[in-house]
């Protein structure tokens, strides 16, 4: 009662207060200057203005007072549900509009001054006073994708609607998606980067970090003039990174992810999320997504395990979310495969997300994946919707039947207000740097010449050298070259879903042709395929153009692959090319081939690819798609300006069906991780790449024993040991569990799998299932001509550590049935064993580096380390 009497107090000192101000006459006011409404006559009146008279209930008395204003006249009662007045003439809408001006100018009142703008409070205690202001169908509003703005309280209106893989405003310009941004910066020179699955080939952390800073630089750049317009949608949560695992390697969506490996995909993650979110101790630059949660990787049918789930889909994201991601997408499937899905599962929700986890951010649907009908996926833990959400009515319904609870409304709308508060968008602006449009993040600063440089190193170092017999460097000036196939002049095809595609005739447009003729002025081009721009299938060959293009070439470069129309969500289950070329391509390679000329094959693709031409061709270069800087790249590449330093983030097999695909990873053998004797072996393993240079390892140190949650430090010498080329290298270390493996071995022989499958666990087996061997830290190292360097890795304890309680058959964590608080929970586990770690190139008993994959010897040196003390889990480090 005591707080009732002085909020009406205040309100009637608040009015009494307002009408000395605005009933006077002419002669006292002069327009805007002096209206504390801060309009003009033909200016909104609406409920972005009333914000500023909370204590006029009635909107009606605001168009009285509004009239009673020399600079605030001529306005009329709306009367609808919006509660608003504004101007008869000049406002043909009762919404906030950039075309209500004063003097030309739109305008936007200062927003009143709640508890939850005060920056001096706690984060919870503002969020908790906004959500207290709110009635149920603005709370409802917020549940949506776009949430609407809320004009008594002065918020703009938001949408999560954003794609920031590989660049701001993924998916907008030339794409088909949607996901676009607005605001008064042109997006034409926004920076794109590599797709994942390609920028994960270089293997370099910082270098991905740096483009996650530079991606993140760009969306708040676009969002902060946004910011400075009045009524301006913000736009500053990405639905990025993508850290699906590659299990299912002809799996269309796998471009958009990074890696087989759940420790390359959780530090690609880890470090691109740090960038993108910002260094300052306080806000966020933007907000970063993990998605998509959980085991969303491909087209397997079958359940995965716990053990699967647990040692492989869920360990990126854990990595992922340490970095404090603020968002998650669920996704469209039940990763048991067998009951709920993602998105209405309490297990992975709430259990696992919040309990266990202890993360804090809100957890958005995929696309169209929940119904708006029923408030399941709310109740298990989603707190906002992509695509169809409830309406205000369709919540009180749920309300008042007792299915939703108007405290688990306001948990989700909580978690999902926050990062916007983290974002700065209630604080005053001259206190958040990220506001700073006048410098740092004016539009000027998207797609400067510094972020330029970064994503042409990203675009080189993604390429892989998977061939060549002696071909390249093609240094020889007199060497002419031909340039032939779908990307020979199309850079359009360098781009994939969900990338920012210049405008034709755009200067960042460069394909392979242009950019060796810039070099190389004699190269000499044609596709050689006779399509329009909306296939990559070289359906229709026009040999005649090849034959012009050709004649008088010492070298033809070859470019084929896959390209969005044959690999990409939109083509997810229309066309999926396989693991063979396309007939058009294909026939196109053999004709060249036969030509007597010196052939390089260049290949824009995420999905392997088999045959005999890898063979046949003199060199062959994995470019996945590069984007912006892709042309400039390869020929740089191709003509010895640089040394390719890609090394492969997927394992690339001898022969692949599209049939062979599987959740359970373990069982069957999928993944480097899980390969072994009874697999064919691979036709470029995992971490596989060629230089123009020779290396060599020598001195390796590492510890002999070391402590349960101990991190071990190691240090090993690299030389580059050729004369001719400055060039970066990838050092790895993968961890094996010897005696741990014998005994999983021993202890479940005769329960081996069809082909030499790995056994399942016996409900009394006492061993622990451990991979074949496992990657544990990894660096890039530049080091020039004849010299050396000393490369530190560091394996922390998360990556020696192994699974328990886990089952490798059954998917029990996740099962409706299983939904309680008995269960055992699968943790990880640190064991006193003896641990063998490998350092090198590549893989141990993998080709080295400077061969093919004809399964010698790789050039790793190996260290026996010791973990002492007992067996401790590692929530315990």
């Amino acid at each position: 009662k005591v707080m009732a009497k002085e909020w009406w107090l205040a309100m009637v000192l608040v009015l009494v207060g307002l009408l000395a101000v605005c009933g006077g006459t002419a002669a006292a006011h002069d327009g805007a200057s002096s209206c504390p409404l801060n309009v003009t006559e033909g200016a909104n009146c609406n409920g972005n203005d009333l914000q500023m008279w909370p204590a006029v209930a009635d909107a009606a008395s605001c168009c009285a007072l509004c009239a009673n204003h020399t600079g605030c006249k001529a306005f009329t009662w709306n009367g609808g549900s919006n509660r608003d007045c504004y101007a008869k003439s000049g406002c043909p809408s009762p919404e906030p509009s950039s075309t209500c001006t004063s003097g030309g100018v739109p305008v936007m009142p200062p927003p009143p001054f709640y508890p939850f703008r005060n920056a001096s409070l706690p984060w919870g205690d503002r969020v908790a006073n906004l959500v207290s202001l709110l009635t149920v169908a603005e709370k409802t509003g917020f549940l949506a994708t776009a949430p609407p703005a809320v004009s008594r309280l002065g918020i703009r209106p938001y949408s999560y609607e954003l794609e920031c893989d590989s660049g701001a405003c993924g998916g907008s310009g030339g794409s088909v998606f949607y996901h676009a941004c607005s605001g008064p910066c042109s997006i034409d020179n926004v920076t794109a980067f590599p797709q994942s699955s390609g920028i994960a080939c270089s293997w370099n952390t910082s270098l991905i970090e740096l483009q996650g800073s530079v991606i993140g630089h760009e969306v708040r750049a676009i969002a902060a003039n946004s910011f400075a317009t009045p009524f301006g949608e913000l736009r500053l949560s990405c639905f990025s990174p993508m850290i699906n695992i590659h299990r299912d390697l002809l799996w269309c969506r796998n471009s958009e992810g990074y890696s087989e490996c759940p420790v390359l995909t959780g530090e690609l993650a880890a470090h691109v999320v740090r960038g993108m979110q910002g260094y300052d101790k306080r806000y966020l630059q933007v907000v970063a997504g993990c998605k998509h949660f959980a085991a969303y990787d491909g087209r397997a049918t079958d359940h995965a395990s716990d053990y699967d789930l647990f040692a492989t889909y869920l360990m990126a994201f854990e990595r992922c979310l340490e970095q404090s991601a603020e968002n998650i997408m669920c996704s469209y499937t039940k990763p048991d495969y067998a009951s709920t899905d993602s998105c209405t599962n309490p297990r992975l929700l709430t259990t696992l997300l919040r309990d266990h986890w202890n993360w804090t951010g809100f957890v958005i649907s995929d696309l169209g994946a929940v119904s708006a009908s029923t408030p399941d996926s709310l109740v298990a833990g989603m707190d906002v919707y992509l695509g169809q959400s409830p309406d205000a009515g369709t919540v009180g319904k749920w309300m008042a039947s007792g299915l939703l609870t108007e405290a688990r409304l306001d948990q989700a709308i909580s978690r999902s207000l926050l990062p916007r508060f983290l974002e700065g968008e209630f604080d005053p602006p001259e206190q958040v740097p990220y506001w700073d449009i006048k410098d740092t993040y004016s539009c000027a600063s998207i797609g400067s010449a510094k972020h330029r440089q970064v994503a042409y190193e990203g675009a080189l170092q993604s390429l892989v050298l998977l061939t060549n017999k002696g071909v390249l460097p093609l240094k020889d000036a007199s060497q002419k070259i031909a340039v032939v196939g779908p990307w020979a002049n199309n850079a359009r095809w360098m781009f994939n879903r969900y990338s920012h595609v210049p405008a034709t005739g755009s200067p960042l447009l460069v394909s392979v042709a242009q950019a060796l003729q810039r070099v190389r002025p004699t190269t000499t081009s044609a596709s050689g395929c006779d399509d329009d721009d909306s296939t990559t299938a070289c359906k229709k060959l026009r040999l005649d153009a090849v034959d012009k293009a050709v004649a008088g070439s010492d070298v033809v470069v070859v470019t084929i692959g896959n390209g969005e129309p044959l690999e990409s969500e939109t083509t997810c289950e229309d066309v999926n090319a396989g693991a063979d070329l396309v007939p058009g391509q294909d026939s196109l390679l053999q004709y060249v081939l036969k030509s007597g000329k010196k052939v390089v094959v260049v290949l824009f693709t995420t999905a392997p690819k088999t045959g005999s031409w890898i063979d046949a061709a003199d060199a062959v270069v994995l470019a996945h798609y590069p984007q912006t800087y892709g042309g400039v790249a390869l020929a740089d590449v191709l003509t010895g300006s640089k040394s390719p330093s890609g090394r492969l983030a997927t394992t690339w097999p001898a022969t692949l069906s599209k049939d062979l695909v599987s959740g359970k990873l373990f069982r069957n053998n999928i993944t480097y991780r899980y390969a072994n004797a009874h697999t064919p072996p691979p036709k470029f393993p995992f971490g596989f790449g060629l230089s123009y240079t020779t290396w060599e390892y020598t001195d390796l140190a590492a510890p002999t024993e070391v402590a349960a949650c101990d991190t071990i430090n190691i240090s090993v010498t690299l030389r580059n040991t050729g004369t001719a080329f400055s060039a970066s290298q990838v050092t790895q270390a993968y961890v094996t569990w010897p005696s741990l493996m014998a005994a999983w071995k021993a202890d479940n022989a005769g329960r081996a799998g069809a082909n030499g499958t790995l056994p399942s666990a016996s409900s009394s087996s006492p061993a622990t299932p451990v991979p074949r061997l496992q990657l544990g830290a990894f660096a890039k190292t530049e080091v020039g001509p004849q010299g050396s360097a000393t490369v530190r890795l560091s394996i922390p304890p998360r990556y020696y550590a192994v699974l328990a309680n886990a089952s490798t058959t059954d998917s029990l964590f996740l099962e409706a049935a299983h939904v309680n608080d008995t269960m055992v929970f699968p943790e990880f586990r640190i064991p006193a064993t003896t641990l063998h770690v490998y350092v090198g190139s590549q893989q141990p008993q993998m080709p080295t580096a400077g061969s093919t994959a004809d399964g010698t010897s790789s050039d790793s040196l190996v260290a026996v380390v010791r973990v002492t003390g007992s067996t401790t889990p590692l929530k315990n480090c």
